[in-house]
């Protein structure tokens, strides 16, 4: 049997088509429409579907740019099945709504099926509510523009044994790239030391994430993100499925080898290692203890692929645009030589290094659409009305590729962020890592991994 029609009482359209149907009827009784509004423009919603059938399977923050233009507007609205979303094409409304009004935008949408895979442990899904004030409160004491320079040994260590791999075999840039993103992770938070991508610790761990991206992209997933009470009419497949996500996350770093790693006292300096020890003078809750190491579990799953991404990224542009390698060759050359490798005091003296980072983050964003935001109250947006519940999508591609800001947009120039006397100007904000109060709790050791790397 196909993929797309496993073991229900229905085939998977005739189910989707018959919960669209009843779910407008009920939705209307209780919900009644409350009159004409002006929303934003968008794509024309067809009749009990809405949208559903226009969004994009790919390069979503390229389409919703185009339809930016076909539209002649910055701000787009689509519905689908009573749930509505806005996308934001320019930077003034994501400052606005996303700054300013941030008190109504910082909660996140619900999505059931994170909750069915046991994904809810991660931050970045938490509602705008006391839980995630108590978790934000872990990142800004850890992972503070201060408290970040007590991490500097360890990404000082990793981005030298990079380089060294790199020198010893350039062909592997790939594997090497990918171990970086996991040993930063692995050593900031848990101060344990992976061997290689394979290593026993993260093997779990990585597997757990493959199976849930599995998972979330079926079909059925996307259906039980608008009707959950599919999760207690979907097939025994499905279930089982979705069963094996739950306790592959479950048991997603082993603990084992962490733990005996920290008590024979060669662990280096970590944010599990130094809660530990204020647990053991001071005491902890298990409240506490619990937004620890979900923030641990939240950086290694974020932070790992979005630092390889950027990294990826870097050696890509350095290989299709020899002139700025070698731009870049020159200045390390005259400032550190050739003896040693960079340390984080050498960066201020580094212009067009800094210059490097920015325009690689900006050329391409690891996460082209950012995190969504959900809005917790009516609202307006220049003349255009968006009702509680939406989600809100930054579209960061489309931002930085605003002509407006970036003339050339689509060329990697370093050289942008430069004024006219040869300073570094005053952009160095980084919109990759999002917007007010839901922006990247990482973003400072982030930020310092890359700017080391380069």
């Amino acid at each position: 049997m196909s993929t797309f029609f496993p073991s229900y009482l229905f085939p998977l359209p005739l189910l989707f088509v018959a919960c669209a149907i009843i779910y407008r009827i009920v939705r209307g009784c209780i919900h009644p429409d409350r009159g004409p509004r002006l929303y934003p423009p968008g794509p024309k919603p067809k009749r009990l579907l809405g949208n559903l059938l226009d969004y994009p399977e790919k390069n979503a923050a390229e389409t919703y740019r185009q339809w930016g233009k076909i539209y002649h507007s910055n701000i787009l609205f689509t519905t689908a099945l009573q749930r509505h979303t806005v996308i934001l094409n320019n930077l003034r409304d994501g400052d606005e709504l996303f700054g300013k009004r941030s008190r109504l935008y910082s909660d996140r949408p619900v999505v059931p099926m994170l909750e069915m895979i046991g994904w809810d442990y991660n931050m970045s899904t938490f509602h705008y509510e006391e839980r995630w004030r108590r978790h934000r409160k872990v990142c800004q004491q850890n992972f503070g523009p201060e408290a970040v320079k007590a991490y500097y040994p360890i990404l000082t260590c990793k981005v030298h044994e990079l380089m060294s791999e790199l020198f010893s075999s350039p062909d592997d840039f790939e594997t090497h790239s990918r171990k970086l993103s996991l040993a930063i992770p692995m050593a900031t938070m848990f101060g344990y030391d992976i061997d290689s991508v394979d290593d026993p610790c993260i093997v779990p761990a990585n597997t757990a994430l493959s199976l849930a991206e599995n998972v979330m992209s079926e079909p059925m997933s996307a259906l039980a993100n608008f009707f959950p009470i599919i999760r207690f009419i979907a097939g025994p497949g499905f279930r089982k499925r979705v069963d094996k996500v739950r306790q592959a996350l479950a048991n997603r770093i082993c603990h084992e080898e962490c733990s005996s790693f920290q008590s024979d006292g060669t662990a280096t300096y970590s944010l599990l290692s130094d809660f530990l020890q204020k647990k053991l003078s001071s005491g902890a809750t298990p409240v506490e203890e619990e937004a620890v190491r979900n923030v641990a579990y939240t950086v290694y799953g974020a932070g790992s692929d979005t630092t390889h991404s950027a990294t990826v990224t870097f050696f890509y542009l350095m290989a299709v645009n020899p002139g700025v390698q070698r731009r870049a060759q020159e200045e390390i050359d005259q400032i550190i030589g050739r003896h040693r490798f960079p340390e984080f005091e050498d960066r201020p003296l580094m212009p067009y290094i800094e210059a490097i980072y920015r325009e690689v983050l900006r050329w391409k964003p690891p996460v082209p659409l950012g995190v969504p935001h959900c809005l917790t109250e009516d609202d307006f947006c220049n003349e255009y009305f968006i009702p509680k519940g939406t989600t809100v999508f930054a579209n960061i591609w489309a931002m930085t590729r605003d002509e407006g800001l970036y003339p050339n947009a689509n060329q990697f120039l370093p050289e942008r962020f430069f004024d006219q006397d040869g300073q570094l100007n005053d952009d160095n904000r980084v919109l990759a890592y999002g917007f007010g109060r839901r922006a990247c709790a990482g973003k400072h050791v982030a930020s310092s991994t890359v700017r080391k790397f380069k």
